[in-house]
């Protein structure tokens, strides 16, 4: 047993100190920060603080003032539409509003312009209409001041929505905390997709350089596949902790530089978290432990890549099945997805944002990925020993199964031929 934890330390070592996990750690929220990059800029492009005209021909807007007005955006009021033009021609205005003579029955509002405003320009249009709404109708017993009801009604509503255990709560106006265990389980997708190669690849180095016989002396093949699965599964689930740690600083920063509230107030319940946790280890050891008995079977790393790409996208399979599994929590479909050792991990990601999960549904997929994680490991070990001397040949599964030929004792003990 320490020879299985000193091949774990070594293997977790050998692949956490190499330049290619920092560019795999740093690439995840380089590219993240390059998207919200890309957004804040659109978002940048979209917004226009530019003033902007009206022409009220029914009179029935108030006089411009602080509480009428929610926002940068100045509103200039124009006798006629011929003076908006001009204005609009000269480059002082960036759009002008028409109201119709029976604004009050129709409602019908033109907008004129020579390039599209800025979203933030018509938005603020509506809530300027809305607070002269508001201030023609104001009434003189109100408990609270105009102001107040103003910023309210800008505001809009505001509802929170809370599971009656209190492991859920929806804020529609924030709704990342909601998507949030979504959004782990598909950056543990990324992290099986990234790592199929080097699980591929665990004895590459040691068949390269002839060095298998040697272990195979010195170790047990059950010893060196288990060491070998627990040093990449630590290094694969070190690689999802640091992007969740990057993600969240390079988030913390964003929203301080552009005052984004609500990146600090994701949330996410610990039952939640925890459910993610005790349900991703097994099933990344045995994700690990079936890729490094594919590396073992095959001629070459690229056919094991192949089948390895296939192999990831049963982990897809519930995002298929989001919408049945959303309103059918506790159906036979997304009871027997979490149950599936392949589609436990993102079942749950789903279930738990969406549905209070019961304790006894987590406790048996945690048993069954556990005893599919052993069963892997040992299939692993099995394959090493059928094809740790075969150099470029593959391993038929009928002996891997146990329906061929005995599996060849790794160390230098005497054969047996059967006498037909």
């Amino acid at each position: 047993m320490p020879r299985l934890w000193l091949i774990a330390a070594n293997e977790y070592k050998r692949h956490v100190l190499n330049r290619g996990f920092l560019f795999a750690v740093l690439s995840v929220p380089l590219l993240i920060g390059a998207m919200i990059g890309l957004i804040m800029l659109m978002e940048r492009m979209r917004v226009n603080n530019r003033p902007v005209g009206y022409v009220d021909l029914s009179g029935s807007l108030v006089t411009q003032s602080d509480s009428t007005n929610a926002g940068p955006v100045q509103f200039v009021a124009f006798p006629s539409e011929d003076l908006a033009q001009s204005a609009l021609e000269a480059g002082e205005l960036q759009a002008y509003y028409i109201l119709a003579d029976d604004y009050e029955q129709s409602r019908k509002v033109e907008l004129v312009f020579v390039q599209s405003p800025g979203d933030n320009a018509s938005a603020q249009f509506y809530d300027f209409l809305r607070l002269n709404r508001l201030h023609k109708d104001a009434r003189a017993d109100w408990p609270l001041s105009l102001d107040l009801v103003g910023r309210r009604v800008v505001e809009g509503t505001f509802v929170t929505v809370r599971s009656a255990d209190g492991v859920r709560v929806y804020n529609e106006s924030y709704p990342v905390s909601f998507l949030l265990p979504f959004f782990i389980g598909l950056g543990f997708i990324v992290l099986l997709t990234s790592t199929s190669t080097t699980l591929a690849q665990a004895f590459a180095e040691e068949k390269e350089n002839r060095t298998i016989e040697v272990l195979a002396t010195s170790v047990s093949p059950g010893q060196l596949v288990a060491g070998k699965v627990l040093g990449i599964s630590a290094m694969g689930l070190t690689e999802l902790g640091a992007w969740v740690a990057a993600v969240s600083v390079l988030l913390g920063i964003l929203s301080r530089i552009n005052s984004w509230g609500w990146l600090a107030i994701i949330w996410v319940h610990p039952r939640t978290l925890a459910t993610i946790v005790v349900v991703a280890v097994p099933t990344y050891v045995m994700f690990a432990g079936l890729m490094i008995a594919l590396g073992s079977t095959v001629a070459d790393v690229q056919e094991s890549q192949q089948i390895g790409g296939v192999l990831s996208l049963l982990f897809t399979l519930p995002i298929y099945a989001t919408e049945a599994m959303v309103e059918h929590s506790t159906g036979s479909l997304a009871i027997g997805l979490s149950l599936f050792p392949f589609t436990a991990l993102v079942s749950f990601c789903l279930l738990t944002g969406f549905s209070s999960v019961p304790w006894w549904q987590v406790g048996a997929s945690v048993m069954i990925l556990t005893l599919c994680a052993t069963g892997a490991i040992w299939l692993a070990g099995r394959a090493f020993r059928l094809g740790m001397l075969r150099y470029g040949k593959r391993v038929d599964w009928r002996e891997l199964l146990g329906r061929g030929s005995r599996v060849p004792e790794p160390s230098g003990s005497p054969g047996r031929r059967g006498i037909p």
